[in-house]
Parts: structure tokens; sequence; C-alpha cells
């Protein structure tokens, strides 16, 4: 079996969330964008290694605390080993 990137985790723990991915294409080349449903104004940002960012925009996101991140990470690859 294939090692789990932290990508392959976040976005499996999003995907599982109440998050929608939006248009990559339109917001951001770099990113991987999802938009919250409770707050439509804050866009989560993760990134080709890993990052995880949130904001209303790329330029102005700020990165999730690395606890929070590692968290959402160990929840992502239990996800995908189940």
């Amino acid at each position: 079996m294939p090692k789990i990137t932290q990508k392959q985790a976040i976005i499996a723990f999003m995907d599982n969330s109440d998050l929608v991915m939006l248009d990559t294409k339109a917001r951001s080349t770099k990113y991987v964008t999802y938009n919250s449903l409770a707050n439509p104004d804050k866009n989560y940002y993760v990134g080709n290694k890993g990052a995880l960012r949130f904001g209303k925009n790329v330029k102005d996101s700020i990165p999730m605390l690395e606890n929070r991140r590692q968290a959402i990470i160990k929840q992502g690859k239990k996800l995908l080993s189940s």
C-alpha cells in the first residue's frame, strides 16, 4: 500500500466534512480550495505538500495552527486507511 501524503489526508478530511471543493482553476493554481457551508466567507486552501491555510482569499489567508493541522492529517489518514 502506498504511503498516504499529507495533502491526500487533508483532502480526505475536507471531503468528509461540511466543506465544498471549489473550482481550483478559477481561484488558485497553487492550492485546492474548499469553502465552508456554515460560513461562506471562510475558505480553506490545501497546498501541494500539505500546507493548510484559511481566510477569505489566498492573499489574505493565514496558516492553520500546526497542532490542528496535525489532528486533521491524523483523522484524514484514518479515513483513508479504513
